[in-house]
């Protein structure tokens, strides 16, 4: 099977896909992007194209025509990436990272005609969601078809990562968040769940927390600047660090005693990206070996840790200190579900399967 992986910038998901397809399956997979982290995707794949900033059609046309791939898998959330790929009538699943995240530059109805399309012209469609998403009315716009494959594929863990420090003696007394930072001057309404100061602000007083930012996230000296108020008033009890490339996060932060998935309490209910998403991170977390702190505001996210029992969830932020000590005291419990969940039922290797199935349902439908 020749398959093309088409998007802008691959995050370790997409990793974790390729790795176990080629492991598993007689399959030849190329990768066309804006970006990547030379680091991990070295050596994974067949073919590798970097496209140049502007419009990519007519390059991704090109390519296309070489590759000439039995089916495409689309993880981008971009139109003018999809738009090419559309035109050239080739099978393609779409596998976007964040469904209706907003965008610069353009509005909201003009994002979600784009949804419409890269939706409704794919083949086949894979979530990283809750089921629940299917509820919503940002979900319903897309008018998806009921005879369209819909498979659900979380990032789950990869061996690949697995980090094994099983006693407490070997952990920092801290709590730790990975991920995604925006600036602070953006406004709250689009942009609260990916800013930290009134989390940091709810944990710091209590315990040590550390943020170490998205190898993505731009401008972090301005975001140091930013948080530099709270790094003054909880001195060491808040650190915010830089990027690290996959292949050094997990190590690093296998350090700490907890994973965080706590968020400012005034999302907006309005984001099924958010508020449906279950996140990359849970399994960077448990990779790395850490039990999760969680809340109810990525409503998701919280229950598939209270499901799976690799975390707790404390309710809201603001109830941190009140719940801390209760769960030091399971502690040993948590760790122990964390390592057998991870080898077991939560390993991406019980679940590649699925993807591998969908492409060839598309690929069979399409001749």
């Amino acid at each position: 099977m020749n398959i093309a992986y088409i998007g802008a910038t691959p995050q370790a998901r997409v990793y974790k896909q390729v790795k176990l397809l080629k492991e598993k399956y007689d399959v030849n997979i190329s990768l066309v992007c804006f970006r990547y982290d030379e680091l991990l995707f070295n050596d994974l794949f067949d073919k590798t194209y970097v496209l140049k900033k502007g419009n990519p059609y007519n390059k991704i046309e090109s390519i296309l025509v070489k590759l000439n791939p039995d089916i495409v898998h689309l993880f981008s959330d971009k139109f003018a990436i999809a738009e090419a790929i559309i035109d050239s009538k080739i099978p393609y699943v779409y596998d976007p990272y964040d469904y209706f995240l907003e965008q610069d530059g353009i509005s909201n109805d003009t994002m979600m005609e784009h949804w419409k399309m890269m939706a409704q012209n794919a083949s086949g469609i894979v979530l990283r969601y809750d089921e629940s998403i299917k509820e919503t009315k940002k979900f319903q716009y897309l008018q998806i078809e009921d005879t369209k494959p819909i498979i659900q594929l979380f990032d789950y863990a990869c061996s690949d990562f697995f980090i094994n420090k099983r006693t407490v003696s070997s952990r920092m007394d801290k709590v730790v968040h990975i991920g995604y930072l925006s600036s602070l001057d953006l406004s709250k309404e689009t942009h609260i769940a990916t800013q930290f100061n009134n989390v940091a602000k709810s944990i710091s007083p209590y315990r040590g927390y550390d943020i170490f930012c998205s190898l993505w996230s731009d401008k972090f000296d301005l975001l140091s600047v930013q948080y530099q108020n709270i790094k003054e008033k909880f001195r060491d009890n808040f650190n915010l660090y830089s990027a690290l490339p996959q292949e050094q996060l997990n190590e690093t932060i296998s350090s700490y005693k907890y994973g965080s998935y706590i968020h400012d309490s005034s999302i907006d209910s309005d984001m099924p990206y958010i508020l449906k998403s279950v996140g990359n991170k849970i399994f960077n977390y448990i990779e790395a070996g850490l039990p999760i702190i969680t809340t109810n505001e990525i409503t998701a996210s919280a229950k598939f840790i209270e499901q799976h029992k690799i975390g707790v969830n404390i309710k809201t932020m603001e109830m941190f200190n009140d719940n801390i000590d209760s769960i030091d005291d399971n502690y040993e419990e948590l760790l122990k579900t964390v390592y057998h969940k991870r080898e077991n039922e939560l390993n991406i290797l019980n679940h590649i399967y699925k993807l591998y199935d969908l492409y060839k349902l598309v690929i069979k439908r399409s001749k």
